[in-house]
């Protein structure tokens, strides 16, 4: 993946997050752009930011454990396949 990619992928991201807080408050995406690069301050978007990112990322770790389990459980059955391989 391009660095330019990679970039877009996280204001995307990032852009989901703000849109999605500014849904459960009722208030105005921007605002809550605002507020996360510490323009303005605002205790409940802060926390409603802090509880999806908590979210965000109990959600990323869940996957990526999956993942690294699909990967051992391949490995695993790659070396009962062809125990001559290892």
């Amino acid at each position: 993946m391009t660095r330019t990619v990679t970039i877009g992928r996280a204001l995307m991201l990032q852009r989901g997050l703000f849109a999605r807080v500014a849904r459960q408050l009722r208030i105005d995406a921007s605002y809550v752009s605002r507020v996360a690069h510490g323009h303005r301050k605002n205790e409940s978007v802060s926390k409603a930011l802090d509880a999806e990112l908590r979210k965000l990322f109990a959600t990323a770790e869940k996957s990526i454990r999956k993942s690294s389990k699909k990967k051992v459980d391949r490995d695993t059955d790659k070396e009962e396949k062809d125990p001559a391989s290892s």
